[in-house]
């Protein structure tokens, strides 16, 4: 964004080249489509919350198969199924606060902050390597 005023929010022409515009079968409409030099957006839009809270220290990945949602929070990692958000393991290593982590089909390599590399079954949440 690149300028708020009173009723409404100019937002900067580079931003409007990563939008696709959909065109018309009809050429004049698709003449009148094209991106402007600025776009106008009312402040009488509202944003609706749709999600009470986040679990996430600020990586976050899901599987494959979207089944499965993992979440690094306070150096853990924290293993969710994405149909009720409910946690169903914890990753987890006594005296090493993981920083980072990738998932691999049934196993999980984490990251310490020691430099350590480690390799987990997700099926046991154990330490395998």
């Amino acid at each position: 964004l690149r300028s708020v005023m009173a009723d409404a929010v100019v937002v900067d022409p580079k931003i409007l080249s990563n939008i696709q515009f959909l065109h018309s079968s009809n050429k004049d409409d698709a003449e009148q489509s094209k991106p402007a030099d600025k776009i106008t957006i009312s402040k009488t839009w509202k944003p609706e919350r749709t999600i009470s809270a986040v679990c996430s220290g600020g990586y976050f990945e899901l599987s494959k198969n979207a089944e499965t949602a993992y979440s690094l929070h306070d150096g853990k990692v924290f293993c969710c199924k994405t149909s009720n958000m409910e946690v169903e393991r914890t990753i987890e290593f006594e005296n090493e606060y993981i920083i980072t982590f990738a998932v691999f089909k049934n196993m999980i390599a984490t990251t310490g902050k020691n430099g350590g590399i480690r390799i987990w079954n997700l099926t046991t949440a154990t330490c395998i390597k």
